[in-house]
């Protein structure tokens, strides 16, 4: 019985960090979540895409850490879900690019 429960509280937790991040890439901030304001239908409709899939999120994230390359919060969201769906060389590689804007190279 734990285990069932551990499985879906695991799964809430990643519908969970892609929503958050699908607001994030929607409107740049992932605290308009907690803020209380509202998104439209569309928007929330979009989001619940989003959410249920972590590869449409991953390629959006991609686009957006090409045309803002310094964009750390982006790169470490990524870190996030490319260990989600298992790639771990881009999520070191996501990993190494953020340490590398942290530390202002």
């Amino acid at each position: 019985m734990k285990s069932r429960h551990k499985h879906a509280d695991r799964g809430l937790l990643i519908h969970a960090s892609c929503l958050a991040t699908a607001m994030y890439l929607c409107t740049g901030h992932w605290q308009t979540l907690l803020s209380g304001q509202f998104v439209s239908s569309a928007e929330s409709r979009q989001l619940v895409y989003l959410a249920k899939r972590p590869e449409k999120v991953i390629d959006m994230l991609e686009k957006k850490v090409d045309a803002q390359p310094n964009d750390i919060r982006a790169w470490r969201i990524l870190v996030q879900h490319y260990e989600k769906v298992g790639d771990l060389d881009k999520a070191r590689h996501a990993n190494a690019m953020a340490r590398k804007i942290a530390a202002g190279e």
